[in-house]
């Protein structure tokens, strides 16, 4: 839980880091494609079916799937948008987005399984 945090903490600190050096061009008008790939945090593959609840600056809402490998694009246009990433069996979490000049932005999310503990035997073992 901790490292998703942290993890999450860095993505939103590496955009506004980018953001801030570039605020000249955050007036513009332009888009920001933004490529989630929601991975499962324990075997590093794509989680099929998660979804983006995506909150505009404006409080419109939306809701886009990940396709079979976990990868989803959505389009931002200036401003601060917040994404809710969920899938059933895992933890939700949440992150922000402050669009501006960077036209595409790739964002690895690692789900952690809900239930389960580090010391989980695995399916079938004895």
């Amino acid at each position: 839980m901790i490292k998703h945090r942290l993890l999450l903490f860095s993505i939103a600190l590496l955009l506004f880091a980018r953001i801030s050096a570039q605020q000249s061009g955050a007036g513009t008008g332009s888009s920001t494609n933004i490529t989630f790939i929601v991975k499962d945090d324990n075997t590093g593959f794509g989680v099929p079916g998660a979804t983006i609840r995506v909150t505009a600056p404006n409080g419109k809402t939306s809701t886009v799937t990940a396709a079979a490998n976990g990868k989803v694009t959505v389009t931002a246009i200036n401003g601060k948008y917040t994404f809710s990433i969920a899938a059933n069996g895992y933890n939700p979490i949440e992150t922000f987005f402050t669009a501006g000049t960077e036209t595409n932005i790739e964002a690895n999310i690692h789900l952690e399984p809900s239930g389960a503990s580090p010391a989980a035997t695995p399916p079938g073992a004895v």
